[in-house]
């Protein structure tokens, strides 16, 4: 999980109320000093009966620019995020059965610090538990060839190398086909667990 503090913090018992609507709307956050404490813009933990906007905020210079778990009815549109070492957001799990929406959003500059797990490196991040969302319209730029949105538990492929390593992931539990895969002849896959395989459109497995 993401560690350290928030320069906006909402807790458990803030929005208890269920059609409580907590709204974060134009603001700027700039770290312009190391010293300041604040490793998080603005996080949200375990706020599950209310809802949260945020939106046409500036955020700069955050190891990470937000953070939200068990969150309900999230939405975050129309924000920048500028130079993040790890996510721009993360969202790293949702009250089931709710909506998170991400539209709108510029990011740039983000994960500088170049780690190597996705789940923290991407420049917006969804955990495994995350099912419902909207994604679309975002910019995301990102650093060091990182991915710009990451699935935990799901791969996006389109060869028959990237569908069988997919396949032999144990962690994978959600395949996605974007693209026109070919199999070999004779290919067979033997797969231990669950896994649910989609496509995009006009993809397909031949």
């Amino acid at each position: 999980p993401v560690k350290g503090t928030a320069a906006v913090m909402f807790g458990r018992d803030f929005g208890s109320a269920s059609d409580a609507v907590t709204t974060i709307d134009h603001v700027t956050f700039t770290k312009v000093n190391a010293d300041v404490q604040a490793e998080v813009a603005i996080g949200a933990v375990d706020t599950a009966q209310g809802s949260i906007l945020v939106q046409n905020c500036t955020i700069k210079d955050y190891k990470y620019g937000m953070y939200f778990s068990g969150a309900k009815n999230l939405e975050v549109t129309g924000n920048a995020i500028d130079g993040t070492q790890y996510n721009g957001i993360m969202v790293e799990n949702a009250v089931a059965d709710y909506n998170v929406k991400i539209t709108n959003n510029t990011l740039t500059n983000i994960s500088s610090a170049n780690f190597s797990d996705p789940f923290y490196s991407s420049g917006i991040s969804f955990g495994e538990t995350v099912t419902n969302t909207t994604v679309t319209d975002n910019t995301v730029e990102m650093l060091n060839g990182k991915q710009d949105i990451y699935y935990q538990g799901t791969a996006v492929v389109d060869s028959q190398e990237e569908l069988t390593t997919a396949l032999a992931n144990s962690e994978i539990k959600n395949i996605i086909i974007s693209g026109n895969i070919t199999l070999a002849d004779n290919t067979f896959y033997n797969i231990d667990r669950k896994v649910s395989i989609s496509g995009e459109t006009d993809a397909s497995i031949t």
